[in-house]
């Protein structure tokens, strides 16, 4: 599946932060897996706010790149989006991973 930047970092800030020994181990992989190389840092001139609530690119520079998600991990991604979705707490931010991983239209 093709994730841009701004879909890498959003799903970054999905994943559970607090679970079973089994769940922490799959995040700390998925998040070791879509956090940006140091050449992706450079390239894209990623720039954090001091308090890191935002986060600057440089969109001209932003490249698709593409992930492979093991079942567990979907199931993990999906079940997430879905949550938020029933709760009425999805956002603009999550529609295109929402589509990608639940609908399939990545």
């Amino acid at each position: 599946m093709n994730l841009n930047t701004f879909e890498r970092l959003t799903l970054l800030n999905i994943l559970p932060r607090e679970g079973n020994i089994a769940t922490l181990k799959i995040v700390r992989e998925l998040n070791e897996r879509v956090s940006f190389t140091a050449e992706e840092h450079e390239r894209l001139k990623l720039t954090f706010s001091e308090d890191g609530t935002s986060v600057r690119w440089d969109r001209s520079q932003d490249k698709e790149v593409e992930f492979t998600f093991n079942g567990v991990e979907m199931k993990m991604i999906v079940s997430k989006l879905e949550e938020l979705n029933r709760a009425e707490k999805l956002t603009a931010e999550h529609l295109s991973l929402y589509e990608k991983f639940c609908e399939g239209e990545g």
